[in-house]
Parts: structure tokens; C-alpha cells; sequence
């Protein structure tokens, strides 16, 4: 008969003592289940909240600054930024914009390209693909202003005063998309980097092709003033802020980073102190059944003993018994930390948009098992020694 069928019979046998077990161990680990859901949960909502508003990765520089193609380049490399595009001079980046239905004057013109954090989390661009430079994406606000929509046409215009006359370039442009308020506030528009710098050029009195004919261009620009970037991950941020804060004035949501970390800290600490002493009871409560069990048991383990089992299989059949006491009880407190967390995620559903307040990751689950596993089985070995080993067999039959 193999160990672990001896194990279930044994454990039918006393199925009063094996139940206690499988019971205690359901109420010590379904709350700390519960709590590290929670903590799991709860992280990633915030984590999510800041992840998924491009602007809690962005990093803004406050002045204007002569950055060349090598610095922008080398941005592009660091592995800490997740997207950068340059920026020419912030006084010269707005325009008109006119439609059927409306117009809009002094509208702010933001570069875009491949991989714009902005345009991803408002479901755009997500394959990567080029704007082209008579293409926008126009904010929402905009969009409601001018009433246009995505596949429509719009002018774009750049005045200008030259030679003392009053003229305005102006291109058709193609609307790609409408970006939602969330991402994109206020009245603004995407464009390339090409259109982009066109459109100052134009106002600086040369004759791009995009707003004019081509006839005179800037083959002099080398610099820029400032870039748009956004780091590639919030944990990202801060070190990306402690290598440009000593050389550019930058302000970012590092605040807000350092507060999720701050709460991540807590939840940690009061996690772990309440693991801690429900684990230390636990254990308290663990040991006395499974050491009570076994004691019952003194003479059934004596006669296996006499029947040629050595104290290793002795302690490979307790650990057997231990090992489906563990699993039983770690399936209930499962099953019932589901359940649980079933109804946080209901009744918070209407606040989380549908995302889920308490879960746990596979590797915890994996983690929480083993752990229980293993501190059954370091007690079912403790108890052995003192309960069936430590006497002989001739002293365990005679009291019996």
C-alpha cells in the first residue's frame, strides 16, 4: 500500500481531527488572503490611475533652451523615456483653425509622432503608424468648438505681417481623430513635427512647402527650444528627474508617484504585521491539533513501527497526511477568498469602472500555498519527533 493511500486512510479514520485541521488552517489563511487581495487590488488601481493618464509621465520643461539633435537623440536611447519629440519656441506654436460649421483662433499646435503616449491611451496610433503632415488629431473641446469629426477637413493657418502686409499661410489638413478631454485637455491640435515646424517657419517669414509654395526655406535650424517627453513607466520618473533637474527647470507628477509609493509602503506594512501575528497564532493553534492528533495516534504509528517502518517513513506519512490536510484547507480559503472578493469587486464596480478592487496574482496564490505547505510540515515534524519517536515502542505499548 502506498504512503499516501495509507495517508487518506488514516485520515478517513480520524476524519473528526482532520476536518478540525483543514477548518483551522481555512480561518487562518482566508483573512490574510483577503488582506493581501486587497493590498494587490488596490495598488494596481492607483498604479492604473496614473498609468493610463499620459500626463502622469510627462516631464515639462519651463524655459526654453538650446537642444541640439545629439541631446534629443540621446533621450531617445536612454531606456528610462518612453517617448520624446521636439518642441520649437513655445510663443510660436499656435494657429487658426477654420471648418464648415466654425472657426477657432489661437488654438496651440502640439507635436506628435510613432508612439505618442497620448495618442495610445486614447486608443490611436496604437500600431505605431506615422501622422502624415496634412493629418491631426484634434482635442475634444476643439472638436465640439468647430464641430468636426474624425475623417473631416479643416483649414490651418498661420498669420504673419511681412513687409508690413498682413498675410496668412494656409494648408489642408485632414482630421484623424478626436481625442478624448482625458488625455488631451483644453483646445489644441496634433500635428507632426514637420507641419510643426512649417508652421513657425512660415510666421518667421520663410516659405515652407506645407503653408506656402517652398520657395524659401530655413536650412539654418539646428536647435530646439525645449522637447515633449514622457518617461516610459512611472517608476521611471524619478530617476529621469534627478539627471535633467540639474540642468534644466522641469516640473513633473513625481509628487503624485511618490504618495502611490507612499501608500504602497503602508499597505505593505500593514499587510505584513497582520500576517504576522495571525500567522504566529496560527501556528499556536496548528501545533496543538496536529500534536493532539498524533498523540491520539501513538499506537497505530507503534505497531507500524513494529512492523519494520523506519522513523524516515514515519515522518513521510505524517508528511503525506499533512500534505492533503494542507491542500483541503487551502482550497477552502481559497473558495472563500474568491467569494470575498467577488463581492468587494461588486460592490465598488460602480467606482472602479469595472476594474477589480481585490485579486490575487498567480504567483501569490502559488506563494500562499507553498508557505502553508511548509509550515504544516516543519510542525508535523516537531510534533513526530516529540509525539510518536521520542519514546520506544516497548513504553508507547505498555501505556497503551
Amino acid at each position: 500500500m502506498s504512503l499516501f493511500k495509507l495517508a487518506f486512510c488514516d485520515l478517513r479514520f480520524a476524519r473528526g481531527m482532520s476536518w478540525c485541521i483543514v477548518f483551522a488552517l481555512g480561518a487562518i489563511l482566508t483573512p490574510l488572503l483577503l488582506i493581501f487581495s486587497l493590498r494587490t487590488g488596490v495598488v494596481a488601481q492607483l498604479e492604473r490611475e496614473l498609468t493610463q493618464n499620459p500626463a502622469s509621465l510627462e516631464i515639462i520643461m519651463g524655459a526654453n533652451y538650446k537642444l541640439d539633435a545629439d541631446f534629443i537623440e540621446s533621450l531617445r536611447q536612454d531606456p528610462k523615456v518612453g517617448f520624446v519629440v521636439p518642441l520649437t519656441r513655445s510663443l510660436s506654436v499656435t494657429c487658426n483653425i477654420r471648418a464648415t460649421a466654425g472657426r477657432a483662433l489661437g488654438i496651440m499646435a502640439v507635436p506628435t509622432a510613432a508612439g505618442d503616449p497620448v495618442l495610445k491611451a486614447a486608443g490611436f496610433a496604437a500600431d505605431g503608424t506615422v501622422l502624415q503632415d496634412t493629418e491631426l488629431y484634434l482635442s475634444a473641446a476643439l472638436a465640439d468648438k468647430i464641430k468636426v469629426q474624425a475623417g473631416d477637413s479643416v483649414t490651418l493657418s498661420a498669420p504673419r505681417i511681412k513687409d508690413g502686409r498682413s498675410e496668412a499661410g494656409r494648408a489642408q489638413f485632414m482630421v484623424k481623430g478626436v481625442v478624448d478631454r482625458a488625455f488631451l485637455p483644453g483646445e489644441r491640435v496634433l500635428i507632426s513635427l514637420d507641419a510643426l515646424i512649417a508652421l513657425e517657419d512660415y510666421r518667421d517669414g520663410f516659405e515652407p512647402a506645407i503653408f506656402s509654395d517652398g520657395s524659401y526655406l530655413n536650412e539654418k535650424r539646428r536647435d530646439f527650444a525645449k522637447v515633449r517627453l514622457y518617461a516610459s513607466d512611472i517608476y521611471s520618473v524619478e530617476p529621469l528627474v534627478k539627471e535633467l533637474e540639474p540642468h534644466y527647470r522641469i516640473s513633473s507628477h513625481l509628487a503624485e508617484i511618490e504618495n502611490l509609493k507612499a501608500v504602497s509602503t503602508v499597505l505593505a506594512v500593514i499587510a505584513e504585521v497582520i500576517a504576522v501575528v495571525t500567522v504566529a497564532g496560527g501556528i499556536g493553534a496548528l501545533w496543538g491539533l496536529i500534536s493532539s492528533s498524533l498523540a491520539l495516534k501513538q499506537k497505530s504509528f507503534a505497531m507500524l513501527r513494529l512492523l519494520g517502518f523506519t522513523p524516515w517513513q514515519i515522518y513521510l506519512l505524517c508528511w503525506c497526511e499533512q500534505l492533503l490536510l494542507s491542500t483541503a484547507g487551502f482550497i477552502l480559503s481559497a473558495l472563500l477568498c474568491l467569494a470575498g472578493s467577488a463581492l468587494f469587486n461588486h460592490i465598488f464596480a460602480a467606482y472602479l469602472q469595472g476594474a477589480a478592487l481585490s485579486f490575487l496574482t498567480w504567483d501569490q496564490w502559488l506563494g500562499f500555498f507553498a508557505v502553508s505547505a511548509l509550515i504544516l510540515c516543519v510542525l508535523t515534524a516537531l510534533a513526530v519527533r516529540r509525539q510518536l519517536l521520542a519514546a520506544p515502542v516497548a513504553e508507547i505499548m505498555r501505556l497503551q
